[in-house]
């Protein structure tokens, strides 16, 4: 059999499939799978360039409180008022913010980290200390000095994790990150009668799982967040700021360092990488 007359391969011998990208020729069949009114957005929504699904999404989440302010919306909806749908968002905007921090170290630098969410609970209760009356003669510190001193106060905490984790890679950093987690949450439960050697009674250090409660609204620049729709759109313009500072990161050099860090750590180190301080 000459060369001309061979018969076309049927993908059954492996040998002849070198060279052939399988993903790619089938991706106009996987696309085609996608039919209805729910394949036709989808393919609308992938042909957008990245910055427009940036600006929908952002405008979706600037209209949610006008759109559930309306009194049909509420009906269709069952509720009385749409301060418990903002409520949620400013939630949603909060944990997006979290989730943006923690790909940055688990993501981009590659360390995984499962006491994220403990630094989130110190800044908190940082806060609650420097802003409500739960000190004796209480603290109320102006927003615009108590935040970048609690910023401050969580870097140091992170600071002294990471000094003790610093060789520590893969699962042994996971295990020593869970139990900086598991340690927070066990001890803002548990330390409601503290016995101080310079006072005669013990003491209430966090009021456990209620939590510190009264505390002071964030003022800035001489506008107080008084309400929650004050607060979900500031939490939209920290989430922004955040989404921006990640972007910005990862373009740089030490974004670059950390994707290299993360894909393999002795490969960088060996280039010249200080991988001690990337971390």
């Amino acid at each position: 059999m000459t060369p001309d007359s061979a018969p076309a391969n049927s993908g059954n011998d492996p040998q002849l499939r070198i060279g052939k990208d399988d993903w790619a020729a089938t991706v106009e069949g996987r696309r085609l799978r996608r039919s209805g009114a729910w394949g036709r957005f989808l393919d609308r929504w992938d042909a957008l360039p990245p910055l427009a699904r940036i600006g929908l999404f952002a405008i979706l989440l600037l209209a949610v409180p006008l759109l559930t302010a309306t009194e049909p919306v509420l009906d269709l909806l069952g509720i009385s008022n749409n301060d418990f749908i903002v409520r949620t968002g400013a939630q949603f905007l909060a944990s997006a913010m979290l989730a943006v921090g923690l790909n940055i170290v688990v993501g981009y630098a590659g360390l995984l980290d499962l006491g994220f969410v403990a630094f989130y609970g110190v800044a908190g209760y940082a806060y609650a200390y420097l802003s409500s009356d739960f000190i004796t003669g209480g603290v109320h510190l102006p927003s615009i000095i108590s935040i970048p001193l609690i910023i401050a106060f969580t870097a140091v905490v992170g600071w002294f994790l990471g000094s003790l984790s610093i060789r520590l890679y893969g699962d042994y950093l996971a295990i020593v990150t869970l139990g900086f987690g598991q340690l927070f949450v066990q001890l803002t439960t548990t330390l409601t009668r503290v016995k101080l050697f310079w006072l005669d009674k013990p003491v209430d250090l966090t009021r456990g799982p209620n939590g510190i409660n009264g505390l002071d609204n964030v003022s800035l620049f001489g506008f107080t967040f008084s309400s929650t729709l004050h607060y979900y759109y500031l939490l939209f313009v920290l989430l922004a700021a955040v989404l921006l500072l990640a972007y910005r990161l990862d373009q740089s050099r030490l974004g670059r360092a950390w994707r290299a860090m993360r894909e393999d750590e002795l490969a960088a180190e060996a280039m010249g990488m200080p991988t001690r301080r990337l971390k």
